[in-house]
């Protein structure tokens, strides 16, 4: 498995390819199939004050947590909303509240209600906050936990964040029913458009408590710590998926651009999984832009230009029929070559 960390950036201009299904809370009730729980207020009840609530307002689903009890996995659910789970593909939510120290939220995905993968985002005090994997599995009474990365006993676990929200996380599952061959994909972005990998690769053995079984449920949730029981309003704007044929393809970063005699060059990152990349130019900031190259490589020379001129840039990736949104835009100019005196 492989951990990565880095900041996304916004893109200027950008548009965000459409979802194949998005349910966004529309109105101010709940899309049809989603099923929301609040493990505390199962396990107790009587104590009406601690139990959270649900409320769509605004196309945003709102779950708000009082600070005067545990709302944690580990010992009890969190506040979820969940759904019936759709298979391989993406699935993908954005939390536009900030967090401000002992909070925590992300993507769960479940066979039971002590069994599951969840991909999270956690908030100490002073915000720092972590990125890192939970996996619990109850076989036979007993239930057994992973952390991933830096699981080890008194290690804070995860990757910091560089980043205070709001928040997309997005994982995207290639299943299987041998749970050692399922793969994961767990991304953010800070502007649903440039996505940064976390966590990647196989989380899971068939081993006793080392997989999570056939997945029936997927969803998300917010909670607190164990121990310091914060006060937290998670406003859910949505949740989407996307089949494997419609997951998006992340558009190019670090693009730039410099002038030579009549021509540009041009370079950026690879994108993984690019089959090829198409690249557009303007003589106007912003747009709108012309085709003028495909590529299968990270990189084109543009030639025949007009030396003193303005030329903006945006690239695209492109797997199969899914295209990218256009990266960041770059300028250059080209420029005649100083000739040296006689």
């Amino acid at each position: 498995m492989v951990f990565v960390c880095g900041l996304a950036l916004p893109v200027p201009g950008a548009a965000q390819q459409a979802p194949l299904f998005v349910d966004d809370f529309p109105g101010d009730t709940l899309g049809p199939g989603w099923l929301l729980s609040d493990g505390y207020a199962l396990q107790n009840p009587a104590d009406v004050a601690n139990h959270a609530s649900f409320q769509v307002v605004n196309s945003q689903l709102l779950i708000s947590i009082p600070a005067g009890a545990e709302h944690n996995q580990y010992w009890f659910e969190h506040a979820q909303a969940t759904r019936l789970y759709e298979g391989s593909g993406g699935y993908e939510i954005r939390l536009d509240s900030g967090l401000d120290g002992n909070q925590q939220f992300g993507l769960v995905f479940q066979s039971g209600p002590r069994t599951f993968l969840m991909f999270m985002f956690y908030a100490f005090p002073g915000s720092e906050i972590v990125a890192y994997v939970e996996r619990f599995a109850e076989v036979d009474g007993v239930q057994y936990r992973t952390t991933l990365p830096n699981g080890a006993l008194g290690v804070r676990p995860g990757l910091f964040m560089p980043h205070p929200g709001p928040f997309h996380l997005r994982v995207t599952v290639q299943d299987d029913p041998v749970p050692s061959n399922r793969t994961w994909n767990f991304e953010w972005s800070a502007n649903g458009l440039q996505w940064t990998t976390l966590v990647q690769g196989v989380l899971e053995t068939n081993q006793p408590g080392q997989n999570i079984g056939a997945i029936q449920e997927v969803g998300f949730f917010a909670g607190n710590q164990p121990s310091v029981f914060s006060a937290f309003e998670a406003r859910f704007a949505y949740f989407q998926s996307f089949p494997p044929s419609a997951i998006p393809v992340q558009a190019p970063i670090n693009v730039s651009a410099s002038g030579r005699d009549q021509a540009v060059d041009l370079q950026w990152d690879a994108v993984a999984g690019a089959e090829q990349y198409r690249v557009y130019r303007s003589t106007a900031a912003g747009g709108p832009y012309t085709e003028v190259a495909v590529t299968t490589v990270p990189l084109h020379a543009d030639a025949g230009l007009v030396n003193g001129t303005s030329y903006h840039y945006v690239v695209t990736a492109h797997i199969g029929a899914r295209s990218s949104p256009y990266s960041s835009e770059v300028v250059a100019v080209p420029v005649e070559p100083l000739i040296p005196p006689a």
